[in-house]
């Protein structure tokens, strides 16, 4: 007998991005499906960023381990009762995404690859 095996995908959920206390009306245009792309502009701890979109500046509560300055492909997965995106995530990016140690430092290889993948 034969076990079908999830993909990998599926063992995984999407990590997501909840917006906390959104006060542009450019935001209440967004419709679940639709693509956005954000600049983490901060990020505390505790999950806590800002991101800078076409649509302006939005705080968000996230799982995700974002670094500033690192593009995000978002996706809006629900507008209601608050805003949630779901992060789009290349493969390889994730896979290359992971903290190396670079004289004492950690440092993010996700912004450099972006970069070489523009190249």
């Amino acid at each position: 007998m034969i076990n079908k095996v999830s993909p990998l995908s599926s063992l995984s959920p999407q990590p997501s991005l909840v917006a906390q206390n959104v006060k542009s009306q450019a935001f209440s245009s967004l419709q679940p499906g639709q693509l956005l792309q954000g600049l983490v502009t901060e990020y505390q701890g505790g999950g806590q960023a800002v991101l800078k979109t076409s649509l302006g500046q939005i705080a968000v509560q996230t799982d995700a381990s974002l670094v500033k300055g690192q593009v995000l492909q978002l996706e809006v997965l629900s507008t209601s009762p608050q805003i949630e995106f779901g992060l789009k995530q290349d493969p390889l990016q994730t896979q290359l995404r992971t903290r190396s140690s670079f004289i004492g430092r950690s440092m993010d290889l996700g912004p450099l690859m972006q970069l070489l993948q523009k190249s």
